[in-house]
Formats: C-alpha cells, sequence, structure tokens
C-alpha cells in the first residue's frame, strides 16, 4: 500500500492500474479546473460586473462562494429559480467533496479499491468518510463536470445575449435544443 505522506500516491501493486489512475485524475482535475472559471464568469454575469472589474473583484473567491454570491444576488433580484444551475450546483458540491478529499488528504489503495479519506491523517474514535476515487469514479465525475459546464455557458449565454427569436435558423434552433438536450443529460456520478 502506498503512502501518501510520502507522495507516492495510491499503488494496487500494478504500475498500469496507478497509471490509469493518474491519467484519470488529470482529466478530472483539468475539467474542475475549467468548471471554476466558468462559476467567476456566472458570477460576474449576475452581478452585472464588466469583465475588467471582474479580476479585482472576484479574483480571491473560491468556487463554492461565487455559487453563494450568485444564489444571494438571484434572491435579491427576486429572480425565478433556474433548475439548471440549481442542478449543475448541487451535484458540483457532490463532487467538490471528492475533489477536495483527493486534494488536501491525498489518496491511498485499501482492500483493492482506491480511496480518499481524512483518516490518513486524523486518527479518531469514528471513522471519517470516505469517498472512491478509482479511475472510472474519476471518469465519471469527469463527465459530469462537462455536462455542468454545458449548464454553465448556457446559463452565461443566456443571460449576455440577446436573441430575437424570430431571427434565428433552423439549424440554431436545433443547436440550442440540443444543447438543452446535453444539459439534463443524467448524471454518472452518484
Amino acid at each position: 500500500m502506498s503512502n501518501p505522506e510520502n507522495g507516492d500516491g495510491p499503488s494496487t501493486g500494478n504500475e498500469a492500474e496507478k497509471s490509469s489512475y493518474f491519467e484519470a485524475l488529470g482529466r478530472f482535475i483539468h475539467e474542475f479546473s475549467g468548471v471554476e472559471i466558468l462559476i467567476k464568469m456566472c458570477l460576474r454575469v449576475e452581478a452585472n460586473v464588466s469583465k475588467e472589474a471582474e479580476g479585482p473583484l472576484f479574483e480571491e473567491i473560491s468556487p463554492s462562494r461565487a455559487i453563494s454570491l450568485i444564489n444571494s444576488i438571484r434572491n435579491e433580484k427576486n429572480s425565478c429559480a433556474h433548475p439548471p444551475l440549481k442542478r449543475a450546483f448541487d451535484q458540483l458540491r457532490r463532487i467538490s467533496l471528492v475533489r477536495n478529499s483527493i486534494v488536501h488528504h491525498g489518496s491511498s489503495a485499501l482492500e483493492g479499491t482506491i480511496i480518499s479519506s481524512k483518516r490518513f491523517i486524523y486518527k479518531r474514535a469514528s471513522e471519517p468518510k470516505k469517498y472512491e476515487c478509482s479511475p472510472d469514479t474519476l471518469d465519471q465525475m469527469t463527465h459530469d463536470l462537462g455536462i455542468i459546464k454545458i449548464n454553465l455557458m448556457n446559463y452565461i449565454y443566456q443571460n449576455t445575449v440577446v436573441i430575437d427569436d424570430d431571427s434565428l435558423s433552423e439549424s440554431s434552433i436545433a443547436l440550442m435544443r440540443s444543447t438543452r438536450s446535453a444539459c439534463d443529460a443524467p448524471w454518472q456520478y452518484k
């Protein structure tokens, strides 16, 4: 078994499995960082702040704080609920728990399963929450992050572009419908 404190990551005794894990982890982290950027863009749109002012205002804001601010601003404006945005944020919260555990607590092979847990750091009487983070699980979360990105981009587009429905071509309407369909795709990570 690997020792996360030594920085050698999970090991199941098989270098191919270890390589597969790190490849999946890289894809996951890359997709997650793209979502973080889009969340800040959503905040800029919701706060009606110029792109130039965005950096100084939102540079140090965490994604979870940005989501909280977006929700607060929408409540202050008495904006109607935005189900796709809520759906995306709810799934992102689930995925963030695993991401934060991996980033802050490492991962290790335990009884043939790669997991991440605070148990590697904190020894308590109660068992801390464990998150499976196998390559398959990471790929499921990466897939869901792609759906979240589509939802966030769709939200940004809907709130920044004025569309005259009469001027839309049939292909544009079909594209918008397919984007809506992609936004509603089922989550793979449960």
